[in-house]
């Protein structure tokens, strides 16, 4: 049979009595932190329904500017939706001679990016633009190549190497 030290033991008895004479404390200390959070929980709902009304409010005022900085309305390629500011791909899903055409590829994503950079460089033309532009060229030039070379090959629109 196992022996429990007597020192040992009394200590156990203080903790558990300072837990029982303590608990009432602890209880309503921890009531009181939950209110406190549910008050300033409350308090931030409000400021949350304050800012949303004056968004609402200034919404409905015509006075304040509600202009589209990225108007990409000029964008137009099968398989590319554009809603305001929002692109959106539909990208090829398989080899195209296995599946056929029922998206974009890599190329037309490229094409789409050029077309930005190249209206904002018609506003806003600096170097920098123009060489994004070139760079850009660059890799549809590449992506020309590697689409020749798997012709030659025979493996262009297959899963193959």
């Amino acid at each position: 049979m196992m022996s429990i030290n007597p020192s040992k033991l009394d200590v156990v008895k203080k903790c558990i009595k300072t837990i029982h004479d303590d608990s009432p404390r602890y209880v309503q200390q921890v009531e009181d932190d939950y209110i406190k959070l549910t008050e300033a929980l409350v308090d931030w709902m409000d400021e949350i329904e304050t800012t949303v009304n004056e968004l609402k409010r200034s919404n409905d005022n015509p006075s304040v500017s509600t202009k589209t900085y990225n108007d990409f309305s000029f964008i137009h390629h099968e398989f590319v939706t554009v809603n305001g500011s929002t692109i959106t791909f539909q990208i090829q899903d398989g080899p195209i001679k296995e599946h056929g055409v029922n998206g974009c590829q890599i190329d037309d994503m490229i094409i789409v990016a050029k077309e930005i950079i190249e209206s904002f460089n018609g506003k806003f033309p600096c170097d920098e633009n123009a060489s994004a532009i070139e760079y850009l060229d660059s890799a549809l030039y590449s992506l020309g190549e590697r689409k020749k070379n798997r012709e030659q090959r025979g493996v262009e629109g297959h899963d193959k190497e």
